[in-house]
């Protein structure tokens, strides 16, 4: 229905020009613009887009422009930073048309369409453009980006893109609005656009105010002027500029701040503001300034994320840039496809049949309570010693082996295969030929939620993530609160493990930092050297080896250790043993005081 009605929304934008009798050659079509009617081509192959608009719906589609103004894209970088290496590919086979559009750039591209807005500039050189090619020009509307889309997609004879795109856009918003339906018109959203020396409100008459009406979000009373006030108080500029005193006016129940506030985080009275005393204002991207399809995309994110406080079910669909959507899926009915570290994958919607080959996914799956039908026997082993409750579930399992072994992998008859990149390296060819198979690139990923959350997305249980994070996420509150009684200062922590003839430290950006920093741990200020070898080999704080006479660094207010056995059974704790007798490891405060603890391997993550 949401798809039949956009279709109808263009047929009714355009009726007149499909209507009228065409006078035109064949191989061209008839279009009403803004200065009248114009033949343009059915199949438009060299197109000079005039602004951000159409340079989106061009590159979305995968149709490169022969020209492009770079001063327009240079904006749009700063709303879109992570598309600069697109746009930079854009231009090195383009002509750059400037701005105003320079016409000598513009006969160079050798256009055979030339689209934009109608403003002083394009209106006065209309007739040297016409001259050049059949040039459209429409009536842009501020903050209105879906009208220009659906003009633009009749123009460029990409009417079924511009459908499918905003199908898929109000499939968000709608999810979006489900979320806020019980709080809807009461939550008020403030947007606040600053450069050093500026501090602007922003009004009616942008994108950004555009979606918060129509996802039924209040603007607080400072910025809820219609665009009349706009027009004629403020000369169009749908911003109101206030003072360092006048402050409070920027206040709200959310505050989203752009551009560059690094002045305004400085500032006494912002810092006053109950939102942001209250951690409810957010720097988001110089987006919300924009006026486009991706734009509006990136305003949901940063919505579904700080006022709803969810994942979206329904992701962005140019996460990764334009070409995220386009062209469309291949996969099967049943089927959605998923990138991931080797490419993209058609995956079964609800899997019923899953391999997870590294313990880390294994025991994601089965706290997500899925359907595991093989993984190598360890890990079960591993798993069911550590919690017994999980034995009966399990008993089927069919244990693949370390190696993997393809003959057993076959006989469990999986309908979609997982792993860790640095577990399964090298084997994608094969398990692919088997099932569907996804890996996760871990070089590097220490924080366990980064794989958790892909691996749910993966097989459709991003939401039965989110409530085992929220309990986790309560027990750090109640750990933390517990320590902050505690302790009047940041206490310190060592983790140590153990294993034969060796003696490893972990820091940051391992494992167990994950939880310790999350709680308020710090490491001793006697491991900076230590630390900053660690960082000079890995790129950050991760380990590092520790020589027996570098024992007196381990101590902190806690230390933990664990050991992990090397060829022989035991012989880590064996190691442990000796250490305890060594005077450089009885010396340590933290082993006089009895605050030294020994702890399962489950540290080692």
């Amino acid at each position: 229905m949401k798809r039949l009605l956009i279709a109808l929304l263009s047929l009714i934008v355009l009726l007149p020009v499909s209507a009228q009798d065409s006078s035109c050659e064949d191989g061209f079509r008839l279009i009403e613009h803004a200065l009248g009617a114009t033949c343009v081509p059915e199949n438009p192959q060299r197109v000079v887009p005039l602004d951000m608009t159409i340079t989106e719906l061009l590159l979305i589609s995968g149709m490169q422009p022969v020209a492009a103004s770079q001063t327009v894209l240079d904006a749009y970088t700063r709303m879109h930073p992570e598309l600069e290496a697109t746009f930079t590919d854009v231009m090195e086979d383009a002509e750059d048309t400037g701005f105003p559009p320079n016409i000598e750039a513009v006969l160079n591209a050798e256009p055979d369409l030339i689209i934009g807005p109608r403003d002083l500039f394009t209106e006065s050189l209309y007739p040297q453009l016409n001259e050049i090619a059949p040039t459209v020009l429409y009536d842009p509307l501020p903050g209105d980006w879906r009208s220009r889309l659906i003009f633009a997609g009749e123009v460029l004879g990409l009417s079924e893109t511009v459908d499918n795109l905003l199908a898929d856009y109000v499939v968000r918003v709608d999810e979006l609005r489900g979320l806020l339906s019980d709080d809807a018109g009461t939550i008020e959203v403030s947007l606040v656009r600053t450069f050093p020396g500026q501090i602007g409100l922003v009004l009616a008459g942008t994108a950004g105010a555009a979606l918060l009406d129509e996802v039924r979000l209040a603007r607080p009373e400072s910025q809820t002027v219609d665009y009349d006030y706009v027009l004629e108080e403020l000369d169009g500029r749908p911003e109101l500029l206030i003072s360092e005193e006048e402050m409070l006016l920027a206040d709200s129940d959310v505050v989203f701040v752009f551009g560059d506030p690094s002045a305004l985080l400085e500032m006494l009275l912002w810092n006053a503001l109950p939102a942001v005393q209250d951690d409810r204002a957010y720097e988001v991207g110089y987006y919300w300034w924009g006026d486009s399809l991706l734009s509006a995309h990136d305003m949901l994110d940063d919505l579904f994320a700080y006022v709803a406080e969810t994942t979206p079910e329904n992701p962005n669909p140019f996460a990764e840039g334009f070409t995220a959507a386009s062209p469309a899926s291949t996969c099967a009915t049943g089927t959605r496809e998923v990138a991931h570290a080797q490419g993209t994958t058609c995956v079964p919607d609800n899997p019923q049949r899953i391999v997870a080959l590294d313990p880390f996914t294994f025991e994601t799956m089965v706290a997500l309570n899925l359907p595991v039908v093989a993984t190598p026997a360890i890990y079960v082993d591993e798993l069911t010693g550590k919690f017994p409750q999980f034995g009966e579930r399990l008993s089927d399992v069919v244990d693949t082996g370390i190696p993997i072994n393809i003959e057993r992998l076959l006989e469990a008859e999986p309908d979609v295969i997982l792993c860790r990149q640095t577990a399964c390296d090298g084997l994608y060819e094969q398990l692919s030929a088997i099932a569907p198979t996804v890996f996760f690139d871990n070089s590097g990923a220490a924080d366990w939620r980064e794989s958790a959350r892909f691996f749910a997305e993966v097989v459709g249980s991003g939401e039965a993530l989110a409530e085992v994070e929220a309990t986790f996420e309560a027990r750090l509150d109640d750990l933390r609160d517990a320590i902050t009684a505690e302790f009047d200062h940041p206490p310190t922590v060592s983790v140590l493990r153990i294993r034969p003839e060796q003696l490893r430290l972990y820091f940051e950006d391992s494992f167990p930092w994950t939880v310790l920093s999350a709680v308020g741990f710090t490491s001793p200020e006697g491991q900076s050297d230590v630390i900053a070898a660690s960082t000079e080999q890995f790129g950050s704080p991760r380990l590092a080896n520790i020589s027996l006479e570098q024992i007196p660094v381990i101590d902190a207010d806690y230390v933990f250790v664990f050991t992990t056995d090397g060829l022989t059974p035991g012989d880590a704790q064996d190691y442990l043993a000796e250490l305890q007798e060594n005077p450089l490891w009885q010396a340590l405060d933290v082993v006089q005081e009895d605050r030294l603890y020994i702890v399962d391997n489950y540290w080692f993550g």
